[in-house]
């Protein structure tokens, strides 16, 4: 049985309402197609309310890291109580059928786009009239100016290739830009002298690589990376391929309180762990976590990730407004790639994943950190100081990045060997200098921390 459920004014042909539909239906039927779907179209594209609120639902399942299969969306309209949504589900899996390929989908999709852009330019027209009805010959430079502001939302600027500029325009740009000079919005880091070879930070658009041997310290120097940034305002996700929620937990907590990492492993295991000033000090680090924890999202996937689970969590939470200011991946060498973007080796896998995590950089406008292992290149060198050519598996890695920071700890070769302290070696950097920046290597409380900062900054 078909369930009215209204649709929006402007009477849409019933051929428009089956093809969203079936759109929708082929999405809950075959979750992959959802990124394509968040791509091309917004919740506000479509004319009926109840195709409206599934695509919201589709949304929110791709932001909490769920596929947004039939399962879950009608799992997430029976907690939120919407019946209207669970009534109509089984409709949307009949309507599903009339797309069978990812061809199909396409089409499908791109006929849903026009008639989302014919809405819009209709729309923009009759705001167009409203704009020069009564308007009078003073206020004609203001009309103008929101009339092509009004079309450059609907249309897009009035470009051959948006993408396309000459030189000479570029050049009169960074002129102008150098008159009224803004500041770019960077992640800080919590290195002061890294942060200054970088112009600042990790700029967007940017694939970071963190490269060194195994027990080095590269998870540290990543939470620490992540835990500063959100401390500073910026919404982080760490996505962990190697340890637990429990295990980053732990060392989260061990860097913000000071407390033993030791004892912040055991203490949920078992009792009389804690000191009473370990109790004052997790109370204190609480007080940091709490404000800033909301922006540090940690996901640790119980099966295989992919570049395409990074994407399309990415376009999730930029379709919800809440978009991710820095993502970093531990690390490169687990993530997986799977089906169809299977390549003939390893090592022509990992190429194309770094090509696609720069890819996807560029396109969200964030810099992407992935911690990389090195292969036994350090071992074999009197020194043990790493270079840019041992990144295990690929040398597309060191093609694609924008920076290359290699970790070197003399004391992990000979104990005796400037205890306490770690290299950062910015082995490459496109846009500035490379060298050596030098941190305190703390691991009794999962820290790597600047010098200057090491006395009891959190």
């Amino acid at each position: 049985m078909s369930i009215d459920t209204g649709a929006a004014p402007g009477a849409p042909s019933m051929v428009e309402i089956e093809t969203e539909a079936a759109v929708l239906g082929a999405v809950l039927t075959s979750p992959a197609f959802a990124v394509e779907l968040m791509e091309r179209l917004a919740a506000a594209d479509f004319v009926r309310p109840v195709h409206q609120l599934i695509y919201q639902l589709i949304v929110d399942a791709e932001a909490a890291g769920r596929e947004p299969s039939y399962l879950s969306v009608s799992q997430a309209a029976q907690r939120l109580g919407n019946i209207v949504v669970l009534r109509y589900l089984p409709e949307l899996l009949t309507r599903s059928h009339a797309i069978t390929t990812r061809e199909m989908f396409g089409q499908q999709l791109a006929e849903l786009t026009n008639y989302a852009y014919i809405r819009k330019v209709s729309s923009a027209g009759l705001h167009l009239a409203e704009l020069s009805a009564g308007a009078s010959l003073e206020e004609i430079e203001a009309v103008r100016a929101r009339a092509r502001a009004l079309l450059d939302q609907v249309t897009g600027p009035d470009l051959d290739d948006p993408d396309e500029v000459t030189w000479d325009e570029l050049y009169r740009r960074d002129l102008d830009d150098a008159e009224h000079p803004m500041p770019v919005s960077v992640v800080p880091l919590p290195y002061r002298d890294l942060s200054t070879m970088l112009h600042g930070g990790l700029r967007a658009g940017n694939l970071v690589i963190i490269g060194a041997r195994p027990a080095m310290g590269k998870s540290l120097v990543a939470a620490e990376i992540c835990r500063h940034a959100a401390i500073k305002g910026v919404k982080t996700l760490l996505v962990t391929l190697e340890m637990t929620h429990r295990e980053i937990s732990a060392r989260l907590t061990s860097a913000t309180a000071k407390v033993d990492l030791a004892k912040t492993i055991t203490m949920t295991e078992q009792a009389g762990v804690l000191s009473a000033e370990d109790w004052e000090k997790l109370a204190r680090g609480y007080a940091i976590a709490s404000e800033a924890g909301p922006r540090l999202s940690i996901v640790d996937p119980s099966s295989a990730f992919t570049v395409g689970h990074l994407e399309r969590r990415l376009s999730a939470m930029q379709r919800k407004g809440t978009p991710f200011g820095l993502v970093v991946l531990d690390y490169m060498q687990l993530l997986s790639s799977l089906g169809a973007e299977r390549a003939e080796n390893r090592q022509a896998e990992v190429q194309k994943m770094s090509r696609q995590l720069k890819q996807l950089a560029k396109r969200f406008d964030i810099p992407i950190v992935v911690l990389a292992q090195l292969n036994r290149g350090p071992e074999q060198r009197g020194d043990h100081t790493p270079m840019v050519a041992d990144l295990r598996e690929s040398g597309g890695l060191e093609n694609d990045a924008n920076v290359v920071i290699l970790l070197h700890r003399p004391s992990a070769y000979d104990p005796a060997d400037r205890v306490g302290e770690i290299d950062l070696i910015v082995g490459k950097n496109r846009n500035g200098p490379c060298g050596t920046v030098t941190a305190s290597f703390r691991g009794h409380y999962a820290s790597v921390a600047d010098f200057a900062r090491a006395a009891g900054e959190a």
